[in-house]
């Protein structure tokens, strides 16, 4: 199994989340969605930069908390991260608690607000 020193994850994770500064557009956007990826729910534009530097692999969101107003209702579970362009550059799992991103409820209601409370990425070591 490969284990990646503490400057390796730094720079992995800070590659990665520079991508979402990318593009020809004036931002990048984080697409919140269900859990089979058919229905969006909230588009939020993200600031430029949207991550601060990695530290021990991990990259934090500047700027939090983020909201936006659901299009959509239903449960909330995974984030589509998108550059400038409207690229996929990853995705994960939103929650509660215990999650990249945390938010104040996965069940959402057309016209609620939705608050991105905190959010990070990681690259394991």
């Amino acid at each position: 199994m490969t284990t990646l020193s503490t400057a390796a994850r730094n720079a992995a994770c800070n590659a990665t989340v520079d991508l979402v500064d990318v593009g020809s557009g004036s931002h990048g956007s984080v697409s919140i969605r269900d859990a089979d990826n058919a229905v969006e729910f909230v588009v939020i534009d993200l600031p430029e930069p949207a991550f601060g530097s990695a530290v021990t692999g991990v990259a934090t969101a500047q700027g939090t908390p983020f909201s936006g107003v659901a299009a959509e209702s239903g449960d909330m579970a995974r984030y589509v991260v998108l550059d400038e362009d409207g690229n996929e550059v990853w995705r994960g799992t939103i929650g509660t608690t215990g999650a990249d991103m945390i938010v104040d409820a996965v069940e959402i209601a057309v016209g609620q607000t939705l608050v991105i409370n905190s959010w990070t990425h990681t690259v394991p070591a």
